[in-house]
């Protein structure tokens, strides 16, 4: 392969790093043999966020018009996005300009009609996962405030830590 090579990482909390993904997508290009002319990295930006309204996404979309590149990596789709619109109007934004995209740990071919349905798809996995995880995080925190433990940082001032419990 000796397109021109975008790669795109994108996280959505500071607990997050974006580093891994874009090390990894580096090294898919380098095992590809691909030359990587552009990097894009959305750190602490919703997968819901249209790509216009990234930071990196909208640079992204901007240098696919101007034809810097001809294939743009991906990790997986939930790191495109986690809404069905959004992944498919980027998508399709990257494919009028004859870019290609590609995720490096989920073969997908959306230039087909039945790989456009899976990209919706996943990405609506993505999105409804994120909500489960949330509302199970949510439901942990509200068991643990009913129990009377602290949940915030270190120790409230005019309290000291025995065991576990801050008293």
């Amino acid at each position: 392969m000796a397109d021109r090579v975008a790669t795109y990482a994108r996280v959505s909390t500071d607990s997050q790093r974006v580093q891994p993904q874009a090390c990894a997508l580096a090294f898919h290009c380098r095992q590809e043999g691909s030359e990587v002319v552009a990097e894009y990295l959305d750190d602490g930006v919703s997968g819901t966020a249209r790509f216009q309204a990234r930071p990196a996404g909208a640079r992204l979309l901007e240098d696919a018009a101007s034809g810097k590149f001809d294939v743009v990596f991906v990790s997986r789709v939930d790191r495109w996005a986690r809404d069905p619109a959004v992944a498919l109007e980027a998508a399709d934004a990257l494919a009028r300009h004859g870019v290609t995209l590609h995720f490096v740990e989920e073969p997908l071919d959306v230039t087909a009609r039945t790989g456009r349905d899976e990209l919706a798809r996943r990405a609506q996995k993505a999105a409804d996962d994120h909500r489960a995880q949330r509302r199970s995080c949510g439901a942990g925190i509200q068991r643990a405030r009913r129990a009377g433990r602290w949940l915030g940082g270190g120790v409230r001032f005019g309290h000291r830590e025995i065991g576990r419990a801050h008293v």
